[in-house]
């Protein structure tokens, strides 16, 4: 990845639910959410979060991905912050550190895990009816059902792409290392081989 030489922090006020999220090389904060932050480790991982996706931005594949592993790839930009800075453990994806869990909503996580079937059913249909769609009409698919603040009927702060991104991706590294996790981000076709190679029978692709 290219180096990121300098990164700064913007504060704005209430344009929506999220703790931060990244802007160029800038990480921006809406101070009338700042109390969802419980600690200064809970504001620092998120702050590692953010930086994160600077990075994996970066590592994201070039024009001529299939459509359908672009759908699945939306799912690690939120999802691989997920797991390597906020510490999440999902149904079938145990934590990538011996520590405790930062900056996420629980309740938002708990209604996750008990609809896990539910969503992942939904997931997968989506990833097969995507072969037959354009890049434009993956990505508002992605939008408008997967990161949005109300999903299946439940007003939630964090996506659907923020515990099911960091389940899939998040087994692939556990499983294979980072190395291997990279170039199936480089290389996304490579991405279904690998996950379904590790996941439970009824979870494959």
């Amino acid at each position: 990845t290219k180096d990121i030489p300098e990164l700064n922090i913007i504060l704005i006020v209430s344009i929506g639910n999220s703790m931060g999220w990244p802007y160029d090389h800038y990480i921006d904060y809406d101070i009338a959410n700042l109390n969802m932050f419980e600690t200064m480790e809970d504001f620092l991982h998120v702050t590692a979060h953010e930086i994160n996706h600077l990075f994996v931005g970066q590592m994201l594949a070039p024009l001529g991905i299939k459509p359908e592993d672009f759908f699945l790839q939306n799912f690690a930009f939120e999802g691989l912050a997920v797991h390597y800075n906020n510490n999440l453990q999902t149904l079938y994806k145990d934590k990538k550190y011996d520590d405790i869990t930062y900056g996420m909503v629980e309740a938002d996580m708990e209604f996750y895990e008990h609809n896990f079937d539910e969503i992942f059913a939904m997931i997968k249909a989506d990833y097969n009816a995507c072969k037959g769609m354009k890049l434009e009409e993956v990505a508002d698919l992605v939008s408008s059902h997967y990161e949005i603040f109300e999903f299946m009927g439940k007003r939630i702060q964090q996506y659907p792409t923020y515990y099911f991104g960091c389940y899939m991706w998040g087994l692939v590294d556990l499983q294979y290392g980072k190395e291997k996790l990279y170039e199936a981000i480089a290389k996304p076709e490579l991405f279904v081989q690998l996950y379904n190679s590790v996941a439970k029978d009824k979870y494959r692709f």
